[in-house]
């Protein structure tokens, strides 16, 4: 669903950008995505093949009253274009075009206990240091690992726990056999 969006959301970003409220929009869009999720008969109905362009887009007009005008205008435009039904997943492609607006890319470490700001800190600038570029770091609890990291970006994994140590030797043991 986000891929259907990017073109789309690319242009609001690049307009946002352009009349200086990225900040603005990327609020109104955070609030949105709450409401959204919040009421799912809501989303329902923006995707509604029963109700008409008209109504979805005089729906969101009202929703967003307050809003960045862009933004309503830009949940106008999609309305009437039949993409209502995709504004589920707005924020979430928002999300994805500012990081890649900004070259900041998405890392996914596991560790089999939680770290220290410190150490999250000390990964984070290692990480910014090999992948040259900044990166938003997520760090999930996996305590099956049982010691070690496993860090995942785009195509990339680095995995330097005990289970895949472990696991790499059973593979040498039976391939010596």
């Amino acid at each position: 669903m986000a891929d259907s969006l990017m073109p789309y959301v690319q242009a609001l970003y690049e307009s946002a950008a352009e009349a200086g409220s990225t900040e603005a929009v990327e609020k109104d869009l955070e609030q949105l995505d709450a409401v959204l999720k919040q009421n799912q008969d809501y989303t329902a109905m923006l995707g509604h093949p029963g109700v008409t362009r008209e109504q979805k887009a005089a729906w969101l007009t009202e929703l967003t009253a307050g809003a960045e005008p862009l933004l309503t205008t830009f949940l106008t435009i999609l309305a009437h274009h039949g993409l209502a039904g995709l504004i589920s997943g707005l924020y979430a492609a928002w999300k994805d075009c500012v990081r890649q607006a900004n070259e900041i890319e998405t890392v996914l470490v596991e560790t089999p206990a939680p770290l220290s700001a410190k150490d999250e800190a000390a990964l984070t600038a290692m990480l910014e240091s090999r992948l040259k570029r900044k990166i938003e770091l997520t760090v999930r609890v996996e305590p099956d690992l049982i010691a070690g990291l496993r860090v995942r970006a785009r195509d990339l994994v680095l995995d330097n726990t005990v289970r895949s140590r472990l696991n790499t030797m059973r593979e040498q043991l039976v391939e010596s056999r």
